[in-house]
């Protein structure tokens, strides 16, 4: 399991995230992140459901991920922070 979840920190590590050519040729990670994330959700649909929606919007940029200040920020800040400061819709999903 630590591998998967070490490559499911490498998905959503925002310094990586973005890098065209590093995530094709790691495209595993997805599927590993993926098997944390079911293995988690204890099989709560709508949870496992708003968290894929979530990485969804984290991979395109969308919403508060798509922010100028949160593009800006994305090489030197982790994802952690960067989801405690620019997403709320984030917060309230992994509170409830």
């Amino acid at each position: 399991m630590y591998r998967k979840l070490y490559a499911g920190g490498f998905w959503l590590n925002s310094q990586f995230q973005y890098d065209v050519n590093l995530m094709d040729r790691y495209t595993n990670t997805i599927f590993r992140l993926l098997d944390v994330v079911e293995k988690y959700v204890n099989g709560n649909a709508t949870l496992l459901s708003k968290l894929t929606s979530e990485m969804k919007l984290l991979r395109n940029a969308e919403h508060d991920f798509g922010r100028v200040s949160v593009r800006n920020d994305r090489t030197f800040l982790p994802l952690g922070i960067l989801l405690y400061l620019y997403s709320k819709k984030f917060k309230n999903i992994i509170l409830t």
